[in-house]
């Protein structure tokens, strides 16, 4: 099942405003790019409000109708990007990307603890040798050896 987290495309219209404007990407792109970064840095929703307006990005809370006071998703806006009335053209994060949501944002952050110490012999920044082979190790590597040699009238060696 797909899990559906890429953004949505800039459109035409805001990849000639970027243009027009000499940005060298439109403002979708560098909110969803700016805030992922302070997703991933931050441990907390409070330290990910930080962080958004740390990197200059204009940021606009939703509250709940219902509960007085809680925060149920934001919105961010790229400083100097705004529409016909003058006011900023926000983007809220699930719009950016559907795991830029709050409640995603938070499920996650409830979820990681300290990274644990990698395993000495776990591989970590290497290619295992499934993966530098694909899933079916050497028999797929065999296969391939033997199509390429039947393609130019050889015999593979086994």
């Amino acid at each position: 099942m797909p899990q559906r987290t890429a953004g949505r495309r800039p459109t035409r219209a805001e990849e000639e405003h970027a243009r027009r404007r000499g940005w060298e990407e439109p403002a979708r792109t560098m909110l969803r790019r700016t805030v992922h970064t302070a997703a991933a840095g931050a441990g907390s929703e409070q330290e990910f409000f930080t962080r958004l307006e740390a990197a200059g990005l204009l940021v606009r809370k939703r509250f709940s109708q219902r509960v007085p006071g809680q925060v149920t998703g934001y919105a961010v806006a790229r400083p100097g990007h705004v529409n016909g009335q003058g006011g900023p053209v926000w983007f809220g994060g699930g719009k950016l990307a559907t795991d830029l949501a709050l409640p995603k944002l938070r499920k996650r952050w409830s979820s990681t603890g300290p990274a644990p110490a990698p395993h000495p012999r776990s591989g970590v920044g290497r290619a295992s040798r499934t993966s530098r082979r694909g899933p079916h190790g050497d028999r797929q590597e065999q296969n391939l050896t033997r199509s390429a040699a039947r393609s130019h009238g050889q015999t593979a060696i086994k």
